[in-house]
């Protein structure tokens, strides 16, 4: 019984402890690699003024420098894209409409 108290203890404070330190690392913000004590921006974060953003709508990756893959979009561009004809995927927002009179841009041909 003795053992039982005392692991539950040891299991409250470790709890504690570790929510602590959570509480003190802020979204976005991860233990760096090489040294655990200093914080860097997360994967899909960017350091925008000393404080780590998360990518806009269509990027990802280190310091958000990669644009999402084709087929996916959004946020970390977790988000499947599978548009009708009449449709592109735009990697921030998904299918859009194709514009009539659009002559020049990332998704025309002419």
């Amino acid at each position: 019984m003795h053992e039982k108290r005392i692991s539950l203890y040891v299991i409250f404070f470790v709890n504690i402890y570790v929510h602590g330190i959570a509480a003190q690392i802020q979204d976005g913000q991860c233990p760096s690699p090489g040294n655990a004590s200093i914080l860097t921006c997360c994967l899909n974060y960017i350091d925008i003024g000393g404080e780590c953003i998360a990518c806009q709508p269509g990027t990802m990756g280190l310091n958000c420098t990669r644009r999402c893959p084709d087929g996916f979009y959004g946020q970390f561009c977790v988000k499947p894209c599978d548009c009708p004809p009449t449709q592109r995927c735009s990697k921030a927002f998904g299918c859009v409409h194709i514009g009539r009179n659009r002559s020049r841009g990332e998704y025309c041909s002419a």
